[in-house]
């Protein structure tokens, strides 16, 4: 039995909540460990990889 009675289905634009106009936390300017900046430029060779956790 399926726990979804109908078709899950992304919302679309105009029915979707609309985004924050500013940043919901700062963010530090390195990371604590490895000393490596959190935002910028995304050196070149490498890739960008966005990951979510949670209930957006």
């Amino acid at each position: 039995m399926s726990l979804f009675r109908r078709k899950v289905e992304l919302p679309t634009r105009e029915a979707a909540l609309p985004g924050r106009s500013v940043r919901p936390f700062d963010v530090p300017a390195r990371h604590t460990t490895l000393g490596t900046p959190l935002e910028g430029a995304v050196p070149e060779g490498y890739e960008v990889a966005v990951f979510g956790l949670g209930c957006f």
